[in-house]
C-alpha cells in the first residue's frame, strides 16, 4: 500500500453550517412554504418529508433538534460546497424515539453533491467524524481529492479512515492504524466471535501492546486484515485493535 501522506497542517476542513433554517425545511416538506435553496437545500427538505411519513407510520410526530448539524466542503475545487448531512441527528420522532438510531457505532453521514440543478450522494462517513474530516493534499481524479477523517483534537490519531473517489462515489479502500495499513477491501467483513481473553493487539504483530481483552463471548466486527491479523471492533465504547484469523470464528 502507498505511504502515508505527511501530516495535514494546512487542510481544508469540513466547517459546520450556520444558515440552515430546520424550521423552513419542516414548512418546506410539509408544502407549507416556497422552497429556498439559501435557508434549506432540497436534499434535507426531502429527507424530513420521508422521516415524517417513516415517523407517522409508528405513530410518532417528526420534531426538529434543537440545532441542526449540517457541515460543507468543497471536495473538488469548484467552488460550489457539498454537505455532509444525517436525518436522525437533526430530527427527533416524538412517540418513537429510537425510529432513527443506527445502534451504538451510529448513522453514517451522507455527502451531497449538487450537479445539473439536482443533488444526489456521492459518499458517506462515519458518525462523529464529519467535525475531523480533512481534505488531502494534491490532486485527484476528476477533481475531486481525497480526504480523510480521523480525531477531532490536533496532534497524532491512532486511526485515520482514507476516502478515495473511484469516478462516482467515494470509498474507503484503507484506515491507517497507528502507522499501520488495514485493507478494507477483502471479503472478511461482518460480526464473528472470538474466545475469552484474547488479547486485542495495538498492532498486527505478536508481541504489540495488549489494548483489551473481550469477555466471554464476545461479538466483533471485522473491521479490515493486514497480513494474519484482523482488525475487529467490539462497540464505539472498547477498544479496537488486532487478532489472529486463527482464532476468529463465524457461526
Amino acid at each position: 500500500m502507498p505511504s502515508a501522506p505527511p501530516p495535514v497542517s494546512s487542510a481544508e476542513r469540513a466547517l459546520p453550517v450556520t444558515s440552515i433554517d430546520l424550521a423552513h425545511c419542516f414548512a418546506v416538506a410539509s408544502q407549507k412554504a416556497t422552497p429556498d435553496e439559501a435557508r434549506c437545500p432540497a436534499f434535507i427538505s426531502e429527507a424530513i418529508m420521508g422521516g415524517m411519513q417513516t415517523c407517522s407510520e409508528v405513530g410518532g410526530q417528526l420534531i426538529p433538534q434543537l440545532a441542526p448539524t449540517v457541515w460543507a466542503l468543497d471536495v473538488n475545487g469548484d467552488r460550489k460546497m457539498e454537505y455532509l448531512f444525517e436525518l436522525g441527528g437533526n430530527v427527533g420522532c416524538d412517540g418513537a424515539p429510537s425510529i432513527f438510531s443506527c445502534g451504538s457505532l451510529g448513522c453514517p453521514v451522507a455527502l451531497y453533491e449538487r450537479r445539473n440543478g439536482a443533488w444526489r450522494i456521492i459518499g458517506s462517513v462515519s458518525e462523529g467524524a464529519p467535525d475531523s474530516l480533512e481534505i488531502l493534499p494534491g490532486g485527484g481524479k476528476s477533481g475531486y481529492r481525497n480526504f480523510r477523517t480521523g480525531c477531532i483534537d490536533p496532534g497524532p490519531c491512532a486511526e485515520y479512515a482514507y476516502y478515495e473517489w473511484t469516478g462516482q462515489v467515494y470509498e474507503v479502500p484503507r484506515l491507517l492504524v497507528r502507522d499501520v495499513w488495514v485493507d478494507v477491501t477483502g471479503p472478511d467483513h461482518g460480526l464473528a466471535n472470538i474466545p475469552s481473553g484474547t488479547p486485542v493487539l495495538a498492532t498486527p504483530t505478536p508481541d504489540g501492546e495488549v489494548l483489551d481483552r473481550y469477555k466471554d463471548g464476545a461479538e466483533v466486527e471485522i473491521l479490515g486484515q493486514s497480513a494474519d491479523y484482523f482488525y475487529v471492533s467490539p462497540c464505539r465504547a472498547c477498544q479496537s485493535g488486532f487478532v489472529p484469523k486463527s482464532v476468529v470464528r463465524r457461526e
